[in-house]
């Protein structure tokens, strides 16, 4: 890679040669890319350079970060999936998932847009978070400002620490919600952005490797991944309705949910994270155990739905306030 770079009035002024590179870093987990009119491969490597209109997705344990030739960088969370085209103006199309940008600030026309199905953002260096959901988008900013709207031609400024929902053709924008920051892909990010500032980002995954601070958010990930919706491949979500009380009741889908697969690849997980969660930690254990023995003919009978309800009544707060790192 070429890449010729000159500092001007505070703006980095960037020269493209024809041998700049496009870099994944996979973090973790399952991570594919595919060129433009190609098929998805696996990528097994720590560090690759993909061409240009490249496609990049994660699974659902995927955590990915792309360097573009001007040392801006996007970090992908689990279940996100984009396609990058670096030129003259650099556009993204986010289609799935979340992503967090952090765009160097280009001098003269350069251009930095992400689009979605239903939402544009341009920036002119910043750093901003997109999140799709059910039915709409979020944009959120940390750092300078962001243009968002439904198109380039209804384009409204997203100021620093503003989020922006944007669904039904309609934007609200607001203060980014203090619970939002303390979401684990957000403070994540915050940490990021320190080690980012630091330079050298083609340097900074091994940094992020070694933090303790991201190894225990990644605790917190780990565990989201196991008691959400998206991860159990399911849309009824049945693992996160071990905390609704009464959700067992003669329910003969969680009986079949539990002697699958997937159920015990995620009961393994929670194991796993038992000395994280302390007290609710070992009450949800105890909770899956029960709810499995009354599914042993198949379904869960009324007098087994009373026995389990007992488990409830003094059923501990989930939380991550006092987190233990590994």
């Amino acid at each position: 890679m070429v890449l010729v770079a000159v500092i001007v009035g505070g703006y980095l002024l960037v020269k493209k040669s024809a041998q700049a590179s496009i870099t994944i870093f996979k973090e973790t987990g399952e991570v594919m890319h595919k060129p433009d009119g190609g098929d998805y491969a696996t990528i097994s490597s720590d560090e690759l350079n993909i061409p240009n209109r490249s496609f990049v997705k994660t699974g659902g344990d995927g955590l990915a970060h792309v360097i573009l030739p001007d040392n801006s960088m996007i970090s992908l969370s689990t279940n996100t999936e984009m396609q990058i085209n670096y030129n003259e103006k650099t556009n993204i199309i986010q289609s799935l998932g979340n992503a967090w940008f952090r765009v160097q600030k280009l001098a003269g026309k350069g251009e930095f847009t992400v689009k979605t199905p239903t939402s544009v953002a341009t920036v002119r260096g910043t750093i901003f978070g997109v999140e799709m959901e059910d039915g709409g988008e979020v944009v959120y900013v940390t750092e300078d400002s962001v243009e968002i709207g439904k198109d380039l031609d209804h384009l409204q400024n997203l100021a620093e620490n503003k989020l922006a929902t944007l669904a039904e053709g309609k934007t609200e924008i607001t203060d980014i919600p203090q619970e939002k920051k303390q979401t684990p892909w957000f403070r994540r990010n915050e940490i990021i952005n320190r080690e980012f500032e630091r330079g050298n980002p083609r340097e900074f995954i091994k940094r992020l490797r070694a933090s303790e601070e991201i190894k225990v958010i990644d605790e917190e990930l780990k565990l989201l991944r196991v008691t959400g919706k998206q991860t159990l491949g399911t849309e009824s979500g049945l693992f996160e309705n071990f905390t609704t009380e009464g959700w067992w009741k003669n329910n003969t889908e969680a009986c079949a949910y539990i002697n699958s697969t997937e159920y015990a690849q995620a009961t393994q997980e929670l194991q796993n994270s038992r000395g994280f969660l302390g007290d609710w930690g070992d009450w949800i254990v105890k909770a899956i155990e029960a709810v499995k023995r009354a599914c042993g003919d198949g379904v869960i009978g009324a007098g087994e739905a009373s026995e389990i309800e007992k488990l409830y009544v003094n059923q501990p707060q989930m939380n991550f306030s006092s987190p233990v790192a590994p």
